[in-house]
């Protein structure tokens, strides 16, 4: 009998899978994450509107992959006196399910060895069930396990990756080391100021009240006025410590990352903001007016941008290998010369670049996987590598699949020389871009097919192999 299963990190649905595949590890379409098919079963949805009531977070935990590292930093004897299981490590807090988080003597027993924590809501037999997995787990599965975590890149690639690798990093230069929270590190600048504490308490004074929206607007004197809209209509919100109304717009631009200088045009930025009821996104809007601006902000779940972002994220990159692996492509307007396509990767390689190593080294991985669509991925500072068949006979058609991360070393060098290798404007980070070259591998002459998608964290290059052509 076919059951429907959710991912629990995004609550991405998935319909009529297999009885035989319950508890199977898959990966998510839309967050790309590992989880266990699990069907939602009567306890965990009790469960879940419980923690809604209880304005909680419900982990569903029998559906996650868990760290086993992290929970065994825990005695055992710990973890079942306080039925808690930790999940992961977020900033300086780790998040752990609980059977009931309301209990502060069970939370503190687990603050002496975790440090903070962020308890969640979780069944208390799926909590036992991943203490007895971790503490005892089966041999046969533990030795699967191993097997698997070995297996890797295949070994005639992965010396020649290693290789590239650590002739960039001799090279690599920290300013490209970009972190996925650049918001938190503006952030940091205006940390403690009073204008800081002023909006903090405030926001969270509008989230109590169940605003979703707050205004920051110009008194006559100058003073700024914060407004809050909620469902029962607008109400006044109170700044403490008191401060001027110039240096509270000057907060937001800095943890905006929004331009200090710029007054007569709008302006949007996001602030990520965490208040004891958990995580929201702060969306700003300077607007002109009258001499000065006036701000809107939105109050959003922060865990629903996620979401949002990634599924627009998948779209735009479905959109364009749609895109490139059109049979008429490339058009006259981006005048492409397959002749210099299939020669440029052999010059490169006669420089003996460590990037076109890289490169076709774990292009050479992907073709060797059956490999018709690639996505490098700026992720947490790295770049992961993910592929996918698009043939009717895959199992999982549509799905992308991560083949490994590349460094923070790697990441500029690998972008760029894929990109000039393509023909494209290295200079134009703001539009998507076409481009086309040939790789050599095994005897036959590959034909990939390269667009890339600007993002904050840097450009996303995805390359499409339509067909074997004939070397």
């Amino acid at each position: 009998m076919a059951f429907r299963a959710t991912c629990p990190y995004c609550g991405a649905t998935y319909a009529e899978i297999p009885e035989s595949r319950l508890g199977a590890e898959a990966k998510c379409g839309r967050c790309a994450r590992q989880f266990r098919a699990q069907p939602m079963t009567t306890e965990a949805t009790a469960a879940a509107l419980e923690a809604q009531e209880r304005k909680l977070r419900f982990a569903r935990v029998a559906a996650m992959v868990h760290d086993q590292d992290l929970i065994r930093r825990v005695p055992e004897e710990v973890l079942r006196k306080a039925l808690a299981l930790p999940l992961a490590i977020i900033g300086r807090e780790v998040v752990v399910a609980m059977d009931n988080p309301s209990d502060e003597t069970r939370c503190e027993l687990l603050r002496r060895h975790l440090g903070p924590i962020r308890p969640l809501l979780a069944l208390p037999q799926e909590i036992n069930a991943a203490l007895d997995e971790a503490f005892h787990p089966d041999p046969a599965a533990a030795a699967a396990a191993a097997a698997g975590a070995q297996a890797g890149l295949d070994p005639r690639h992965a010396a020649l990756i290693a290789g590239a690798l650590a002739e960039m990093e001799s090279e690599f230069d920290a300013a490209i080391d970009a972190n996925p929270d650049t918001v938190m590190r503006a952030r940091a600048r205006t940390e403690g100021t009073p204008a800081r504490q002023a909006l903090d308490r405030a926001c969270e004074q509008a989230l109590r009240a169940g605003a979703t929206e707050v205004r920051l607007l110009p008194a006559p004197d100058g003073s700024p006025m914060l407004q809050a809209r909620a469902e029962a209509g607008v109400a006044q919100l109170t700044l403490d410590p008191a401060c001027s109304y110039a240096d509270v717009l000057t907060c937001l631009k800095i943890d905006g990352g929004l331009n200090l200088h710029l007054t007569d045009s709008e302006q949007t930025g996001t602030i990520p903001f965490r208040w004891p009821g958990g995580e929201v996104e702060m969306l700003v809007r300077l607007l002109p007016a009258r001499g000065t601006e006036v701000a809107q902000i939105r109050l959003i779940d922060a865990a629903a941008m996620r979401q949002r972002r990634a599924l627009e994220r998948r779209s735009a990159i479905d959109g364009q290998l749609s895109t490139i692996s059109a049979a008429d492509w490339p058009p006259e307007s981006l005048g492409i010369q397959r002749g210099r396509a299939r020669n440029v990767v052999a010059d490169n390689l006669g420089q003996q670049l460590a990037a076109v190593r890289l490169a076709v080294s774990l292009l050479a991985q992907a073709i060797d996987l059956g490999a018709t669509d690639i996505v490098f991925d700026p992720h947490q500072g790295g770049l992961r590598l993910l592929w996918r068949h698009t043939a009717a006979t895959d199992a999982e058609p549509g799905h992308f699949h991560e083949l490994t991360t590349i460094p923070p070393a790697g990441v500029k060098p690998l972008i760029a020389r894929l990109m000039l290798t393509a023909g494209l404007d290295l200079a134009d980070d703001a539009h998507a871009q076409q481009g086309l070259f040939h790789v050599v591998y095994g005897a036959n002459s590959y034909e990939l097919r390269l667009a890339t998608l600007p993002t904050p964290e840097g450009p996303i290059v995805m390359a499409h192999i339509p067909q074997l052509v004939g070397a």
